[in-house]
């Protein structure tokens, strides 16, 4: 429905499954006390350039499912607010 090709392995699919696992975790640390694991914020970045980056590429060289762009948008729009969330001082 989608047109994407399945991975002719499963392990394609379940290891970024884990790694989006372990990302979230670290989004909900950064939450849970954002001035204290404001640090952690930039993995946060590095992922969401990494991703739309990657995506954003393919699109404009080799075609690509839009069903991935729409989430490569997505995470343009999460990359601003981290970079925003940056530049908030730090309460005294």
């Amino acid at each position: 429905m989608l047109k994407v090709t399945p991975p002719n392995h499963p392990g394609y699919i379940r290891f970024p499954a884990l790694i989006l696992i372990i990302f979230g975790v670290l989004f909900f640390q950064i939450a849970a006390d954002p001035v204290r694991s404001r640090g952690l914020i930039w993995y946060g970045v590095a992922l969401k350039v990494s991703y739309s980056g990657v995506v954003f590429w393919y699109q404009t060289h080799g075609g690509l499912p839009h069903f991935w762009v729409t989430f490569a948008w997505f995470d343009v729009a999460f990359l601003i607010l981290f970079l925003l969330a940056l530049r908030t001082p730090k309460p005294a």
